[in-house]
């Protein structure tokens, strides 16, 4: 099969590396960064005493790209989550919590019981939801779920800030409904929510580094990828860490790099613009904690904070479209959020804890409606050059799915490639 160059090691490039090893490439992994995973990542934070996420990331049973990975690399009972398809929030204006719990087989009967769905809501609320998989390119969620819906503060304000990173008004429709296709409408099995049980390096980096090393890939971390040097059509080589590497006969490569990255190396290649930031704030609480939850997170609805997390005495909160916040003071950021997260873990007189607040302010490329236009294919216009990450045409949003999905389908179409030439 050649060897089969990957420049970039985060998730679509940890994808597009395992893949390519299993279909028999010889593999080559680089990233300008000394640790993979880039965004998924975890690392131990002096002040809080303890490895922590850069980000917290949901992700559900039916993301069958990440669950690959996972199995293939032996990190499969990296994830925990509960036995059901069950999402519990609270609105933190009333204090009232619930659970939306969906039924196994495609037959929405959840939407007809009061008990799991939405309090206040009735089942042809849920329509819209239905109606949303025949959304077109231009159509946004707001369109379909407008502000004076009941599902909009609950439900769908959440949900699309969780998955797209924008608002209702800015989320793509077709986005979100390519989510629900592949898990609310299959049924609870491939709905059901799980997080990495030791950290996102636990689940993914760490496994996948040590089973490339085991299949005898080389592996440069910490080495910046420079000088493209195309010629009539091909990749002939490029350069890392100063060092030249030629792109032989017979190899491939895949750039799995963020869009501004893959610009540079690629001046003519159209990328979406501009990016959109999350938040993150972890607490180290002073014991692990008991919650009544009946999942290891909570939805929060009327809040600055959007998620919480809890694994062992890190509590956890994630803020998307956090565009307000990155300015803020961290000091003043973790007095925002800790009286809610405190609420919300019945600890309303406690102080604030140590506490470290990450801000990346490029989380994902902005998912507006124009710039998921101008997400760019797999192919290139080289025959040797494969793209892989989220930014690209996956038809999923920019998430874990959508960039280990992306680096699949990129070695995957590398191997065809390989396997028709004489």
């Amino acid at each position: 099969m050649g060897r089969l160059h990957v420049i970039g090691a985060g998730l679509a490039g940890l994808g597009a590396a395992v893949r390519g090893a299993e279909l028999g490439f010889d593999v080559s992994l680089y990233d300008q960064s000394p640790q993979a995973g880039g965004r998924a990542r975890s690392y131990y934070d002096k002040h809080l005493g303890c490895d922590i996420d850069n980000g917290n990331h949901l992700m559900m049973a039916g993301n069958w790209a990440a669950m690959w990975l996972m199995e293939t690399v032996g990190a499969k009972g990296e994830v925990i989550g509960p036995e059901t398809a069950t999402f519990p929030f609270m609105d933190l204006e009333t204090g009232k919590r619930w659970a939306i719990e969906f039924n196994e087989g495609r037959f929405p009967k959840w939407v007809f019981d009061k008990n799991k769905r939405v309090p206040g809501t009735k089942a042809w609320d849920y329509l819209p939801l239905a109606l949303m998989i025949f959304a077109g390119p231009d159509d946004r969620v707001a369109q379909y779920v407008p502000k004076d819906h009941p599902l909009y503060a609950p439900l769908i304000e959440p949900l699309c800030v969780a998955v797209v990173n924008a608002s209702p008004e800015d989320s793509s429709a077709q986005l979100l409904a390519a989510v629900i296709k592949e898990t609310v409408m299959q049924g609870a099995t491939p709905s059901r929510p799980v997080i990495s049980k030791n950290g996102l390096s636990e689940s993914f980096a760490k496994p996948a580094l040590s089973y490339l090393e085991n299949k005898g890939a080389k592996v440069q971390l910490g080495q910046r990828v420079s000088d493209f040097a195309l010629l009539q059509g091909v990749l002939k080589s490029f350069t890392v860490g100063g060092e030249s590497i030629s792109v032989d006969q017979g190899d491939m490569v895949v750039l799995a790099v963020p869009p501004a990255s893959a610009k540079k190396l690629l001046p003519d290649l159209v990328v979406p613009e501009g990016s959109s930031p999350i938040l993150n704030v972890h607490f180290k609480l002073n014991e692990d904690v008991e919650t009544d939850w009946p999942a290891p997170f909570m939805g929060l609805v009327n809040s600055v904070a959007q998620w919480v997390f809890v694994r062992g005495n890190i509590a956890s909160v994630t803020v998307s479209a956090a565009e307000d916040l990155m300015d803020m003071d961290a000091d003043a950021v973790a007095a925002l959020i800790w009286p809610e997260v405190a609420a919300t873990l019945k600890m309303q007189s406690a102080p604030i804890p140590p506490v470290r607040v990450v801000k990346e302010k490029r989380a994902t490329f902005l998912q507006t409606i124009e710039n998921v236009k101008m997400r760019p294919s797999m192919q290139t216009a080289y025959a040797n050059l494969l793209l892989a990450g989220d930014w690209t045409q996956t038809n999923l949003p920019a998430t874990i799915e959508g960039s280990v999905r992306s680096g699949y389908k990129a070695a995957e179409s590398a191997g065809k490639t390989m396997r028709q030439l004489p």
